[in-house]
């Protein structure tokens, strides 16, 4: 989520606060703000702890995709995904949406790859081998064809903060550009020529501000 929603509006966050610095980290870990290891962090759960606020962000949809190498001539409609080369997640973030969702429509069997890099697994499907399971917002800015699926997972991001840091004027302002990042990314912009473009689990980014 750093690399590819918030790193590309950092620019303007910084241009508007000069004296702020921030300090992103991704983990898989879930960071510990009631103890000031960071003051920001984006979840894929909602708090539970009665110290944390906590802010839905835009929802992340995901998708089949593979390119048009790797159809050779076919008909994305006509596939077989059990009998395809499936390029999943890995076991690394537990039982995650997009693991539970291929194990219930029984397409484990056809993972001929996993990984824990979105970026691993959209650069695979590139190059033709297989279909993996991406992020729409990402995969809408290749090449590739969406192949249609089963209900495919939705992961839904939250914003927590301590509520202690509520009202802290540089707190809010770094609040406000992560939503505000979240929300121009994963919202599709209508298409100004044509038919909009067609349209992946990352680690949580947790910010410090220094």
């Amino acid at each position: 989520m750093i690399a590819n929603i918030l790193a590309p509006h950092l620019p303007s966050f910084l241009q508007a606060n000069p004296n702020t610095h921030l300090e992103l980290e991704a983990s898989t870990d879930i960071s510990n703000l009631n103890v000031g290891a960071s003051d920001i962090a984006v979840r894929m759960v909602k708090p539970a702890a009665e110290t944390l606020v906590g802010r839905q962000l835009p929802a992340i949809t995901l998708s089949l995709y593979c390119s048009a190498e790797y159809l050779r001539g076919r008909e994305p409609a006509a596939l077989t995904l059990s009998e395809e080369c499936l390029m999943l997640y890995d076991s690394a973030y537990g039982p995650i949406a997009e693991n539970v969702w291929a194990k219930s429509h029984g397409l484990n069997a056809a993972a001929r790859l996993r990984s824990g890099s979105v970026q691993t697994l959209v650069q695979a499907a590139l190059a033709g081998s297989g279909i993996a399971l991406l992020p729409d917002f990402l995969a809408r800015k290749t090449p590739l064809v969406m192949v249609p699926a089963p209900t495919s997972p939705t992961r839904n991001p939250w914003l927590v903060f301590h509520r202690d840091t509520r009202d802290q004027v540089s707190m809010k302002a770094v609040r406000n550009w992560i939503v505000d990042a979240f929300k121009h990314t994963l919202t599709p912009q209508p298409a100004s020529n044509g038919p909009e473009a067609q349209a992946p689990k990352t680690p949580a980014p947790s910010i410090r501000k220094l």
